[in-house]
């Protein structure tokens, strides 16, 4: 019998974002990718090709790590049968911070090297959730014994099992023969003419070897026990490894990589958390920061904190320096948490603070620092420059790629996102937006990573101009969809050849592109063209091909055009057009209602008579209050028994960049399988009304109680339970009847002969053999006519 009960929901924790004068320093995001190889494996050659493009791009955000199969730099971390190669579904493969991801359809966390950069560029784009550093890292270059401790300083809660670990890998690597020349297969491989190994030998003799995992400090999988299996914002763990390097590793080439992990025993979620990468004492003292670009309050602080390294046996003593750069504002400054002189003991660490004190004026400023050495003043390193962007700001341009490629708008601030990542989370922190410029340049479509921020920045009134020649060019569905809402779908590539002049011309009538004749157009690359489905074109060439489109939204405008260099001496011209469009929004601030992950709440299954919650997050992206006004239950009345919104009253409002848990309560009173759905209506602009599907099984709770049919005529109870070779049905009925008993499988086949008998009022008992069922689930059930109930069984072998 199925049973309607309506869903769910509601209670919230509520998670204020509170305005304050110093938004913290989130941690930087490094991703691991390892990559999976052999010098026997000729497709194998290409894979430091792939990881060198990444490498280009992002800089020291990734590490890379060669591991090596059944060649002379297999290591017995790898080769065991439990070791790291589990993860390698076959060569070359590669892992990013060991993230399983179903739909490269591996089965494992390694997958295809073309993918590679594309989930790189995925998750450097989500936030680090841990902070991990090395210090106190000691080198014996007499007994070779290295002495390193990683430090984890978490930045969010996490649960689990939480382990350190430390790789040792090597450059440079090289021999001859058989385990060390590298079978090539582009050598001779017609259509990669351009690739570097093409014409090159097979197998390579001599090949270097880089970035070659040599070991592991906590074995395979890391070292449990330090990190507790809960752990909340600001905790701060560390752990002392001490090895004694192998004579024939090359002290001047290894990289110490640290970890912080997870382990589970399903090997596909054995996820990396976050990573750092050092050279081994290749210098005597060492700077340890992360720059980046934030956006901070006016008349405010920003702390920028960075580490000093001291790797000697003596304490030293350092002059650290740190002042703003000559693009920020007169009204800001820089200073020193602690004296500009400071000391280090042998072997240790010590951090320092600079602060930015941001003025009134909106602008963008760095701080920058650089220690000498007090002894030997020749002796300089330098910290990572830290960029920040004032919050009151009202025009930003996400540049992907090179900042030469922006479009050099006065009054917008060009943040280089290819390199700083990062900078979308702290896109909530700017609330004075008016638009906002995304700028693809030539890396590419928008990113599943991307595509939130940008999301949530239409929905709270901020107009968008998408830029790029291939920025919706996606086989994401989640992008088309997102695509679809703005208006557009992506059509074919233009006819329009590259590097070569054309003429674009301006729609009649265009609040952006009337009158308007653009010459001398010229193409970097193939341009996409769009269909318009509720988007309006407003640039065409000689063939009517689209190349550009606008739009109108609920709450905010967008547009969708090629890299502005397309445009030729025009391109200005066209961009005040486009930006004064943007900014003349007239929407009115809106509620917009976004819930993270699926409207479906699986309770699975829950014994008669106890309680169990699920909740979903619910978030008001908009710039106007949202009110949650009621929660209707498919079921009407006769569901709430059963089902409960937790903790709440309606109407609820949810203040924007606000977001609230809806709890649900299951609570079975009988045996039945539970289906329903809760219509939450709201005065979201995007949907005033969602449904929320439930499924739950109300089952026995372990045959202690009886199990009692709906209208309270039968019941049931099996004992023992789980059972082995015979189980005794005690049953009862209120009036004389007959009565049917059978067993059946998960699926509902009956496996053994059923019990049919006439049964007086009141309690029986029968004894089933249950011998000849396998080890596994069932059900027994008791039936009367249309009345049924059951019992879980459980057979144990």
């Amino acid at each position: 019998m199925k049973h309607t009960a309506t869903l769910r929901f509601a209670l919230f924790t509520l998670l204020l974002c509170c305005a304050v004068s110093v938004f913290a320093q989130q941690p930087t995001k490094r991703i691991l990718v390892e990559e999976f190889t052999g010098a026997w494996c000729p497709w194998c050659i290409d894979g430091p090709v792939r990881l060198a493009e990444i490498e280009e791009k992002y800089g020291d955000k990734i590490i890379t790590v060669a591991i090596h199969d059944n060649d002379s730099m297999t290591t017995p971390e790898y080769s065991d049968a439990t070791g790291l190669k589990v993860m390698a579904p076959f060569f070359p493969a590669g892992c990013v911070n060991r993230i399983y991801y179903a739909a490269e359809n591996s089965g494992k966390v390694g997958f295809g090297r073309d993918q590679w950069l594309t989930r790189v560029t995925e998750e450097l784009a989500k936030p680090a959730v841990v902070d991990v550093s090395l210090s106190k890292v000691k080198y014996n270059t007499s007994t070779r014994e290295l002495t390193v401790t990683v430090d984890a300083k978490f930045a969010e809660a996490v649960s689990g099992d939480i382990r350190f670990n430390v790789h040792i890998v090597e450059d440079g690597i090289t021999g001859s023969g058989t385990g060390w020349d590298q079978a090539n297969a582009y050598n001779q491989l017609a259509g990669n003419e351009k690739h570097p190994w093409y014409g090159k030998g097979s197998p390579v003799k001599g090949f270097i070897h880089n970035h070659v995992f040599r070991t592991t400090l906590g074995g395979a999988w890391g070292t449990d026990g330090v990190i507790p299996a809960s752990v909340k914002s600001g905790d701060t763990y560390t752990k002392t490894y001490t090895f004694t390097l192998p004579s024939k590793w090359n002290d001047e080439k290894l990289k110490i990589v640290g970890l912080v992990q997870m382990y589970d025993k399903d090997v596909n979620s054995r996820q990396i958390l976050n990573a750092v990468e050092e050279e081994l004492a290749t210098t005597p003292s060492k700077v340890i920061s992360s720059g980046g670009m934030v956006a901070a309050a006016g008349n405010a602080k920003y702390n920028y904190t960075f580490t000093i390294a001291n790797r000697t046996d003596k304490a030293v003593t350092y002059t650290i320096n740190a002042e703003k750069s000559q693009r920020t504002p007169s009204d800001w400054s820089v200073s020193l948490a602690s004296s500009n002189e400071v000391t280090v003991p042998a072997g240790s660490t010590l951090a320092v603070t600079a602060t930015m004190n941001v003025g009134a004026t909106v602008g963008v400023g760095d701080i920058t620092a650089s220690v000498t050495v007090k002894d030997n003043p020749q002796e300089v390193y330098t910290a990572k420059m830290l960029g920040i962007l004032h919050a009151a700001a009202e025009h930003v341009e996400l540049v992907q790629g090179d900042l030469a490629t922006s479009i050099a708008r006065s009054g917008f601030y060009a943040v280089p996102t290819g390199m700083y990542p990062g900078f979308y989370k702290e896109l909530n922190n700017l609330r004075n937006l008016k638009s906002v410029v995304y700028n693809a340049a030539g890396s590419g479509a928008i990113t599943s990573a991307q595509m939130t921020p940008l999301q949530d920045l239409l929905d709270r009134g901020v107009s968008i101009a998408l830029t790029g020649n291939t920025v919706a060019n996606s086989v994401d569905v989640g992008i088309k969809d997102f695509y679809s809402s703005l208006g557009v779908e992506f059509k074919s590539n233009s006819s329009q050849a590259v590097n070569t002049t054309f003429t674009l011309k301006g729609v009649t009538g265009d609040p952006i592109s009337d009158g308007m004749t653009l010459s001398n157009c010229k193409l970097t690359e193939t341009a996409e063209l769009f269909s318009a489905i509720s988007a309006t074109p407003f640039l065409v060439n000689s063939k009517n091909e689209v190349f550009g489109v606008r739009n109108q939204l609920t709450s905010a405008r967008v547009v969708i055009m090629p890299n502005a260099s397309t445009f030729g001496a025009d391109a200005t011209a066209l961009m005040d057009k486009v930006v004064a469009w943007l900014d003349a929004n007239p929407a009115n601030p809106q509620p917009v209602l976004r819930v993270t992950g699926d409207l479906n709440l699986a309770f699975n299954e829950v014994p008669v008579g106890t309680t169990a919650e699920l909740s979903i997050p619910m978030r008001n992206t908009g710039a106007a209050p949202l009110q949650l006004k009621s929660a209707v239950w498919s079921g009407g009345k006769d569901d709430e028994p059963y089902f409960k919104v937790k903790g709440a009253t309606f109407p609820i409002t949810i203040a924007p960049g606000e977001q609230f848990y809806f709890t649900v309560a299951f609570t079975p009173k009988e045996i039945y399988d539970y289906t329903t759905t809760v219509l939450v209506n709201s005065n979201a602009s995007n949907a005033d009304q969602i449904g929320i599907r439930c499924d739950a099984f109300g089952v026995a709770p372990t045959s202690v109680e009886p199990c009692i049919s709906s209208d309270k005529t039968l019941s049931i109870l099996a004992m023992p339970n789980p059972a082995t070779d015979v189980v005794h049905v005690r049953y009862s009925t209120t009036t004389a009847q007959q009565l049917r008993i059978a067993v059946v499988d998960m699926l509902g086949r009956e496996v053994l002969s059923p019990e049919s008998r006439f049964t007086n009022e009141g309690e029986s008992t029968v004894t089933l053999s249950t011998s000849q069922l396998p080890a596994g689930n069932y059900r027994i059930v008791l039936t009367s006519g249309s009345t049924a109930t059951f019992t879980p069984l459980v057979i144990v072998r």
